[in-house]
């Protein structure tokens, strides 16, 4: 007993000694846990001695798995890139490499730092291999930095709206003119004030629908009341602009020449605004109803953001008295590459160096220079590359003088940060864009395969609707080149078409025979909000378009004007199960022959040689034009919401368009041919 309250006592003790040091400060983690020793970890594969292997290896704007395909050729290890044979972020990184004599790692490590990926060591119980991956970290700024951007853009959207609503406390005379003014720039400028009288009407909850994604379609005569006169006053106004230009000469819609009368007052009242969130602004669109003497014409006159508003704003009244402007997002910084310094800074940036390209008659790309550059100087060189991938711009005439190092790299012509690693006597490019090109990358046996048809038999319908899953920047960027240049063009890869085109894409081939059928694919086999969100995104980003007029979902029997909203009704959950898509054809419109008034010039220049119809020879698929209708309805009326699609397919190159129309004129002058007994 004496014993254990000995015990007990030392205990209290203890523990009344440690309370009071910590109340003093002088204690500050527990004495009792043994603190943990971090050993910092060695370099991935830093034991390997294959990768000490070196290597000398040219490749001009290839993709990084055949880059990383080849280090692990010649060293013997085991390297895949990406996370799979699926992962083509990863893989398809187009690159420049001009490896001279350099150790595999080193190669590894400057190709990895360019790229903005990883080399990763992966062990199981059998063996030890390794991965090239992206870079996690670099992929987590990019995502936040792609989240600040859409923030800002919905920032700058309401502080763009405010400022175009100050427009109209300027005086018309205190408005300084561009240097460029157009003859009527006083026109413009007091529609820009009505424009400015408009917006300013709006309430709160019509400011905050359109700032939220919605798009609204307006009309004097069924607009709110408080936007009535302001909405007509601003359609008068833009309606003056329009004759005024169509009359004085200086636009012209087409080649009838009579002068046009301004809009009555009845048809102002079934005008139509369209307003919707795009980008950093609120895109405006109008168009009027105005009779002409082909009857009664749609003419499209206002098409403006509030981002120009608010920069006429800004040039004319003191900064200081508008809300302030929100900031761009900074850039995310890399980390310095270890070793390295930048290239403007050295001494290698003036060195004077001859680049001799190879004189063999074809074309040379940034690459090619790139590699030339690598043999004058001896020295690696390493890049992310997507001008040679994607522009095929020839540099051969720029190259053959002596020049500084650094004027070589900008005729070169790549948008990248240049580091020198003079250790390793190696020059590391990073694309100073790298998460925009990153973002729009396309996989390379989509681009590979839509080449060889455009080459052969032709890109057909199911080939051109796949590039509608990828943003509209990045098809304009992969579809840049001679070869597919015009594929861009087609509707499925512009943004007002995407969702539904994307859908389709998206389908099975037994569902795509349904909608190629008469009875057409039921939308209602489908999740009710996903197509909803589907036709609603259509809808709203064909609001330039004569759909801003006739979005095909009008009762006919209803007033103009009278139905700026039944839109809606696609949308109406009783309305939703009843649709059905169609694919629907047409054959290409065959041009006429020119009007002897129009000179053949004149005509060549409104139509390319990619435009003209060709007739392609048998043996290969005749050309349609190909578009999708939506259609069902309810008790209260039916629905027809049609959706532009790919015009004349198969699309073939210009290379290949002459080769057929050259085979289909062998055939013509063989069949001509009188026939031997």
């Amino acid at each position: 007993m004496k014993n254990n309250l000995l015990v007990l006592l030392v205990v209290v003790i203890s523990m009344f000694a440690v309370s009071h040091a910590l109340a003093v400060g002088k204690v500050t983690v527990d004495p009792n846990v043994v603190k943990k020793v971090v050993t910092p970890q060695p370099p991935v594969a830093a034991a390997d001695a294959r990768l000490d292997v070196k290597i000398t290896y040219d490749a001009s704007g290839v993709r990084l798995h055949q880059v990383i395909a080849e280090i692990a050729r010649v060293t013997g290890a085991t390297i895949y890139c990406g996370k799979s044979s699926e992962d083509w972020r990863a893989r398809d990184i187009p690159v420049t490499v001009a490896a001279r004599d350099i150790p595999a790692r080193k190669l590894l490590k400057f190709v990895t730092y360019a790229t903005q990926t990883s080399l990763v060591e992966v062990k199981t119980e059998k063996r030890k291999f390794y991965r090239v991956v992206r870079n996690a970290k670099l992929q987590k700024a990019s995502d936040d930095y792609q989240a600040a951007v859409d923030n800002f853009e919905k920032a700058h959207a309401k502080w763009s709206l405010d400022a175009a609503c100050r427009l109209k406390d300027i005086p018309p005379s205190d408005i300084k003119a561009p240097k460029d003014a157009d003859l009527d720039w006083s026109d413009i400028t007091a529609t820009q004030i009505e424009i400015s009288k408009l917006l300013s009407a709006m309430d709160a909850d019509t400011r905050n629908s359109i700032l939220s994604g919605d798009q609204l379609i307006l009309t004097p005569r069924t607009a709110p009341a408080g936007l009535r006169p302001a909405l007509l006053a601003f359609f008068r106004s833009a309606d003056k602009l329009y004759v005024n230009r169509q009359n004085s000469g200086r636009m012209f819609l087409s080649s009838d020449s009579r002068m046009i009368e301004p809009a009555t007052t009845d048809e102002l009242q079934d005008a139509r605004l369209g307003l919707n969130l795009e980008g950093r602004g609120i895109m405006m669109t109008g168009v009027v109803p105005a009779s002409g003497p082909a009857g009664r014409l749609m003419m499209r006159i206002s098409r403006d953001t509030t981002s120009s508003l608010a920069d006429i704003v800004l040039a004319n009244m003191d900064p200081s008295t508008l809300p302030k402007q929100p900031t761009y997002p900074s850039l995310p910084e890399m980390d310095q590459l270890s070793g390295a310094k930048g290239m403007w800074d050295s001494p290698e940036a003036a060195q004077k160096v001859t680049v001799k390209l190879e004189a063999d008659g074809k074309p040379k790309f940034s690459g090619d220079a790139l590699i030339a550059l690598s043999k004058a100087l001896n020295l690696t060189i390493v890049c992310e590359d997507f001008e040679t991938v994607c522009r095929e711009r020839d540099i051969a005439a720029s190259f053959g003088k002596e020049s500084t190092v650094q004027e070589a790299l900008r005729v070169v012509g790549l948008s990248a940060r240049w580091w020198v690693h003079g250790e390793s006597k190696a020059l590391i490019g990073v694309n100073s864009n790298w998460m925009q090109e990153l973002r729009n990358l396309i996989p390379q046996r989509l681009i590979d395969g839509l080449t060889a048809k455009a080459n052969g038999d032709g890109v057909d319908l199911d080939d051109a609707t796949e590039l509608a899953g990828f943003p509209e920047m990045a098809v304009l960027k992969w579809c840049s080149g001679e070869t597919l240049q015009g594929l861009a063009s087609q509707a499925p890869c512009q943004s007002r078409c995407k969702a539904i085109w994307s859908f389709y894409s998206s389908l099975s081939p037994w569902e795509k025979g349904l909608a190629r059928s008469n009875a057409g694919l039921p939308l209602n086999r489908y999740d009710p909000k996903v197509i909803a969100g589907m036709l609603k995104d259509n809808i709203k980003k064909n609001l330039d378009s004569d759909a801003l007029f006739h979005l095909g979902v009008f009762n006919s029997d209803e007033p103009a004007g009278g139905a700026a909203s039944d839109w809606n009704r696609v949308l109406d959950p009783a309305v939703l199960p009843t649709l059905v898509m169609r694919l629907k054809t047409s054959e290409p419109w065959a041009p006429p022959n020119p009007s002897p008034s129009i000179s053949k010039s004149s005509t060549d220049e409104l139509r390319t040689e990619r435009d003209k119809p060709i007739k392609i020879p048998a043996g290969f698929a005749k050309r349609l034009n190909y578009y999708i209708l939506i259609e069902g309805g309810d008790a209260r009326s039916k629905i027809s919401l049609p959706i532009d699609g790919p015009n004349a397919l198969p699309f073939f190159s210009p290379k290949r368009t002459k080769e057929l129309s050259q085979a289909l004129a062998d055939q013509k002058a063989a069949a001509a041919q009188p026939v031997k007994n």
